[in-house]
């Protein structure tokens, strides 16, 4: 189990990295381009807007699952605690609300699972539009 929370850490890790350096390099990039002059410069400013504001979503969505992450393994063991031990097989029992708290913890998993599928698919997105954009001149 550790190992599986730790590859889920990664993941979101991994997606918040990216992003923000990402969001930095483009940024870093388009200040350059504002000091130039020409046609091309404002076209490859106008290119690569978009680009980075995909990253800093990208960004943000790796931040929220971080949070989504934190909720529900918050309430994951709180569920544990609704338990009563009995002497008959399974020998627990759950107690009352123990359902709604598991419910709501898969609740913000699958939303932590989400975030990090779309801040990944946000990456790939915007590394695209950057690429059109650097290929414009």
């Amino acid at each position: 189990m550790h190992s599986v929370i730790s590859f889920g850490l990664e993941a979101i890790r991994t997606a918040a990295l990216i992003n923000g350096g990402a969001v930095i390099a483009v940024f870093a990039f388009l200040k350059a381009l504002y000091g130039a002059d020409g046609p091309e410069a404002k076209a490859m400013i106008g290119a690569l807007q978009p680009a980075a504001f995909m990253f800093a979503a990208g960004a943000i969505f790796s931040g929220l699952a971080s949070g989504f992450a934190y909720f529900a393994q918050y309430l994951y063991p709180a569920t544990h605690v609704k338990w009563q031990l009995t002497w008959e097989f399974p020998y627990i029992k759950e107690g009352e609300g123990a359902d709604r708290l598991r419910r709501f913890a898969a609740f913000w998993h699958a939303l932590c699972i989400a975030f990090v599928i779309a801040s990944y698919s946000i990456t790939v997105l915007a590394l695209w539009s950057a690429g059109r954009a650097m290929t414009l001149s």
